[in-house]
């Protein structure tokens, strides 16, 4: 039986920071950003927390979809920067949201989580047989940003996406490919102690994302063209039959550099990254969230989401609406 996304949710801070609040900064201005990466702001937590946009994205899929909390069989929150390592991210929302019945647990696939989760969730739901799943991608960067990096500093944002997901006898996933690259340079990190470890020998460092810019967009582009040939072919649809691809929202340039290797037509890439930054994990739930309300889909249309990030992770997911 199809897998059928049946409402989608998402949610950013209060505080939008431009690019002009970011030349206070950093030694860097709005020309500059925009034309690298095609952002203009980003949304930053300031008085909510993560928890809260986790939730509220959460809520908003659930309102779309009608469903109800103890329909809700099984929860994943793709994310790496949780407040909490335990409980589970996850484990809190089925506690906010009151899903009783709810399978709840964490995944780490860095900007693919979405496309990670959804897949799990699909997985799950046709060999467990959970009816309804909600998937969410939530990312509090700022807490992690050097913000004294001109380089990474501008591209990070907050925010939280989230889908419910139904066994339907309506159209649905189509088919998904899950990929990995070792990052044998360490292009993308997250690493180091949140606290002094009296009896450890290893050095003490900050935690900040660090990443090589260059090696990234190679290994994106390379990336994303891979599985939308791979995944086309995989489905037996042609490209061109495709309506939207919602591709993770890093760079706008890596979008276009994939649009261009392919021959397709930039308008058939939903992009909202010019408002948002990049939210990692978060970016595809958001995206597929301002795809729907922007009544752009119509029924039957074909749309594939698309993720890549560190480690070096990759995937996509190919649906009908």
């Amino acid at each position: 039986m199809p897998i059928h996304i049946t409402g989608t949710g998402s949610a950013l801070p209060e505080l939008r920071v431009t690019n002009f609040d970011m030349e206070k900064l950093v030694d860097t201005n709005d020309e500059w950003i925009f034309s690298r990466t095609g952002i203009k702001a980003r949304h930053v937590l300031q008085d909510e927390t993560l928890y809260d946009l986790t939730l509220k994205a959460s809520q908003h899929a659930m309102e779309a979809s009608k469903a109800n909390p103890e329909d809700i069989e099984l929860i994943i929150c793709a994310t790496f920067t949780s407040a909490s390592g335990v409980p589970s991210l996850a484990a809190e929302i089925r506690k906010g949201l009151g899903c009783t019945r709810a399978v709840a647990f964490d995944i780490n696939a860095a900007c693919t989580g979405f496309i990670y989760a959804m897949t799990i969730a699909e997985s799950m739901m046709k060999t467990a047989g959970y009816q309804k799943a909600l998937v969410i991608g939530a990312e509090a960067l700022s807490k992690y940003t050097d913000w004294t990096d001109r380089e990474t500093c501008i591209l990070f944002g907050d925010g939280a996406g989230a889908a419910v997901l139904e066994q339907s006898e309506e159209a649905g996933i189509i088919d998904s490919i899950l990929e990995g690259q070792i990052d044998t340079d360490n292009a993308l990190t997250l690493s180091g102690t949140k606290s002094e470890n009296p009896f450890s020998n290893a050095p003490q460092a900050n935690v900040a994302v660090k990443m090589n810019g260059k090696a990234v967009f190679a290994f994106a582009v390379n990336a994303m063209s891979k599985l939308i040939k791979e995944l086309s072919e995989k489905a037996n649809v042609s490209i061109e039959e495709i309506a939207v691809f919602v591709p993770h929202q890093a760079n706008v340039r890596i979008i276009k550099s994939t649009a261009t290797r392919l021959g397709i037509g930039i308008d058939k890439f939903f992009m909202n990254i010019e408002d948002t930054g990049n939210t990692s994990a978060a970016s595809i739930g958001i995206a597929l969230d301002e795809l729907y309300q922007s009544k752009r889909l119509k029924k039957g249309d074909l749309v594939m989401a698309i993720g890549f990030g560190g480690g070096f992770t990759s995937g996509a997911v190919l649906y009908r609406v």
